[in-house]
């Protein structure tokens, strides 16, 4: 399992999904040949387009476990996300905390 909870793993998408942009940008910019030029934007755009896909399954995923943990009481193991086969962990509110 990633030490990497479902919130954060959604900024991080985020990030990958503007790094690979910019990183299409600069080899348009740096790269000489221009097959060179449009198969490094290909791959890098068809990447931040399944990192953006997989951040909407996340918060899907994200979504449900928590709606299913407010109708059950009492510790049970750690809820869980899995996306594109990474398993991540699902913060959830303290029930607690909310009865105060």
């Amino acid at each position: 399992m990633v030490a990497i909870t479902a919130d954060a793993a959604e900024q991080l998408g985020l990030i990958v999904v503007i790094s690979l942009f910019v990183l299409a940008a600069l080899f348009a910019r740096v790269l000489i040949g221009n097959l060179a030029k449009i198969a490094a934007a290909v791959i890098l755009v068809a990447g931040a387009i399944f990192v953006w896909s997989q951040r909407s399954t996340l918060q899907q995923c994200v979504d449900r476990v928590r709606a299913d943990a407010a109708f059950t009481d009492g510790p049970g193991t750690a809820p869980t996300c899995e996306v594109s086969g990474v398993t991540f962990s699902v913060d959830l509110p303290d029930p607690a905390a909310s009865r105060r």
